[in-house]
């Protein structure tokens, strides 16, 4: 959840749905996708709100930008923590995109005194980042042009090329890169969507051959 404080003030910029690896990976929570903003209902959109504002209060954060994680569970919102800064993950992007707010524009603004609560955040479309990610070894990598081409993708960026060795993905710096899709309505997106535009791009790896005599 992105938040920006004035004087106290809070405001709900935007929620953003996050997707981990899971079960099958050896570290089950690295992110892999984020979608903003997230397809809830009005009444957990408040909830949620209701929540961090309180959270913020406690903590005595009163200027700037927040950034807080929670899971909605059967007993409500739990937080899992919160961060006086923007969120990572190209968050920062995917909220200029879908809300037109520049957050870092914003924080400057506001601490140079050039600007004043915002009442109300519009809603320009989705946005969603996706991770690449794939199994430990040497790297081939094919598709990338047919991604680019395909309707809403507007970043695609690689860390690695071919013949690159792949680490376990047993964190975020394990991840290959990533692509930005963008659409300016307002239909709901699912994570199905993003896997489906990042299968286009073939990321081939085998065994090295230190892991081959291992």
């Amino acid at each position: 959840m992105e938040c920006f404080s004035f004087a106290g003030r809070h405001k709900l910029l935007s929620i953003h749905q996050k997707f981990k690896t899971g079960a099958e990976y050896p570290n089950p929570f690295v992110e892999i996708g984020h979608i903003g903003p997230a397809d809830l209902t009005p009444q957990t959109w408040q909830l949620i709100e209701t929540v961090v504002f309180d959270c913020l209060d406690r903590m005595g954060i009163c200027d700037g930008p927040s950034h807080t994680e929670v899971i909605l569970t059967d007993t409500g919102v739990k937080i899992v923590e919160t961060h006086t800064r923007v969120g990572g993950d190209r968050i920062f992007h995917l909220l200029k995109l879908s809300t037109g707010i520049d957050v870092f524009k914003l924080s400057l603004q506001w601490f140079c005194q050039k600007t004043g609560y915002i009442d109300s955040v519009s809603k320009q479309g989705v946005a969603a980042v996706y991770f690449f990610h794939a199994p430990k070894g040497i790297s081939q990598i094919t598709g990338i042009d047919k991604l680019q081409a395909s309707r809403g993708v507007i970043e695609v960026k690689l860390h690695k090329t071919i013949g690159d060795t792949v680490n376990e993905l047993l964190g975020s710096s394990d991840r290959l890169g990533y692509f930005i899709y963008y659409q300016a309505d307002d239909t709901p997106v699912d994570f199905h969507t993003l896997a489906d535009l990042a299968s286009q791009v073939n990321i081939c790896t085998q065994p090295s051959a230190k892991q081959q005599e291992g």
